[in-house]
């Protein structure tokens, strides 16, 4: 009886951390300007985020709303202990145009991703844009 007890506990416990360990965000963005993500040059416009993360990484996926077209990008590590009360996405920008940098979907842990130097050179500033839920239609 015990031993039954036991497995039926972890079995609960393990259901309850699904949604938790596989948690998904959708939100949207209206991007004011013209920037680069996943190596993709995309224009100002509304953009669908997405973060799928699972086993202390992400996969973020980002694709326009008005063309349909989108890219995948790996999160390169989590960024832990900013708290950031509204979702958002930090740019890094200078010469040439902002690149996404981070992804912060509200909670206090964000997604860094890979940042290409190209022509770019250095950060002059960072640009965030908020998040917000995304309407289903």
């Amino acid at each position: 009886m015990g031993r039954m007890f036991n497995a039926m506990t972890i079995a609960a416990a393990l259901a309850l951390a699904a949604p938790v360990a596989f948690g998904q965000t959708t939100l949207k963005a209206d991007v004011p300007f013209a920037f680069v993500a996943g190596g993709v040059q995309w224009p100002a416009g509304e953009y669908e985020v997405r973060s799928d993360q699972q086993n202390g990484s992400a996969v973020v996926t980002i694709r326009n709303a008005e063309s349909g077209r989108g890219a995948v990008m790996l999160a390169q590590s989590p960024l832990i202990g900013k708290s950031l009360d509204q979702p958002k996405l930090m740019f890094k920008c200078g010469d040439g145009p902002c690149r996404m940098a981070e992804v912060w979907d509200g909670s206090s842990t964000g997604w860094q991703l890979a940042v290409p130097r190209g022509k770019q050179g250095a950060v002059q500033y960072t640009a965030a844009v908020r998040l917000q839920p995304r309407e289903i239609h």
